[in-house]
């Protein structure tokens, strides 16, 4: 560093002081090429400064590296700071990670109770939503925020026109295993008498389901309601073409 003309060499805690940003010059060797005269004249011109860049304190590039606790104390810093950040117009910065989850990407975990649950955020070019199955007290559901509270698994597959239990069970696999999986859900389905794919619309659009009225506008047939969630809202990114939900069914198992 260059101060009142005198070069001083530059440490995290005078950039603290001066309000300046501890940084190091980034050099490039720069190769000119020219005609003149119908010649090719090449030159080569090393150690261009093309701009700055901020050091990590007690990165190998930085005046702490290796230091011990008497020689930081000396350079004035603690010999507690872990550092690992950046000096930047005399204030200290960091690099905040973030990790944002994959879309339309299915992510098998556990919630707060411990239950199962396998979760996909799914986006399309209009449309972003988070689905959840999780499984809870041997019962399969379905989760999503626009309704108000936990979809049984069959009502929603009945939903989107597979009224057969057997045709569900035969889509997720013929072994015993699986219709033994699913024979809570189809009961529960049973007691709340919903047998057809009227019955379970009506059951999402009841009061005690649907969640938020104001993303439709104007009157619409019963029934619609429900429909429309399932085709826009509910996986997105997996195309409905002419009411036909059996890829969002395959994919819902």
């Amino acid at each position: 560093m260059i101060y009142d003309g005198v070069t001083e060499k530059l440490s995290p805690q005078k950039c603290r002081l001066s309000s300046l940003t501890y940084a190091a010059p980034i050099y490039v060797t720069v190769d000119y090429t020219s005609t003149v005269r119908g010649k090719k004249q090449e030159s080569t011109e090393k150690d261009v400064v093309i701009g700055r860049m901020p050091i990590m304190l007690r990165s190998c590039s930085c005046v702490l590296y290796g230091k011990d606790e008497e020689q930081l104390a000396k350079l004035g810093e603690c010999p507690l700071d872990p550092e690992g950040y950046f000096v930047v117009n005399g204030t200290e910065k960091v690099i905040s990670i973030q990790e944002k989850l994959s879309k339309n990407r299915i992510i098998i975990d556990t919630d707060d109770k411990g239950c199962v649950q396998a979760s996909v955020i799914s986006s399309s070019e209009k449309t972003k939503s988070k689905t959840i199955v999780k499984m809870e007290k041997e019962k399969i559901y379905l989760v999503l925020n626009m309704f108000k509270s936990k979809v049984p698994i069959m009502i929603a597959m009945k939903a989107m026109g597979m009224e057969s239990d057997q045709e569900v069970v035969q889509m997720l696999g013929r072994e015993p295993c699986f219709s033994a999986l699913l024979l809570p859900s189809i009961e529960e389905c049973a007691n709340l008498k919903v047998y057809t794919q009227h019955q379970a619309l009506e059951f999402l659009e009841s009061d005690k389901m649907l969640n938020v009225f104001s993303y439709f506008s104007g009157p619409v047939e019963k029934g619609a309601r429900a429909l429309s969630i399932l085709r826009d809202i509910f996986l997105p990114n997996v195309p409905v073409h002419q009411h036909n939900f059996r890829k969002n069914a395959y994919m819902l198992q």
